[in-house]
């Protein structure tokens, strides 16, 4: 992994955020910290929207970060919460979506 972090970043990206492999935590704490402060990144790697439209969170990012120094750990915070909000936001915003699938 050590010669891929130098010289194929994008792939090993990839696996977290596109293909959502999270059970290497070397990997995922690798991934998150390069992205974790880009929103549209952090989106990609905090949950991931299966084929059939269900949403799960990827509750080992949470486990990663706690090992973080203090002032990583609240930025991530922050821009968690901003992620969060955003994804509220246009939730309630789409009218298509009722409460129920809302809620989950």
């Amino acid at each position: 992994m050590a010669w891929l972090k130098f010289n194929n970043k994008i792939f090993l990206e990839s696996l977290v955020k596109t293909f959502d492999y999270t059970s290497d935590a070397e990997l995922l704490n690798f991934v998150v910290k390069n992205n974790y402060k880009d929103k549209e990144n952090l989106i990609l790697i905090l949950w991931n929207e299966s084929c059939d439209g269900k949403i799960k969170v990827n509750k080992e990012v949470f486990d990663i970060v706690k090992n973080w120094n203090n002032q990583e750990t609240q930025v991530f915070i922050n821009k968690a919460l901003d992620v969060q909000i955003d994804f509220f936001n246009e939730l309630t915003a789409d009218k298509k979506i009722n409460f129920s699938k809302q809620k989950k």
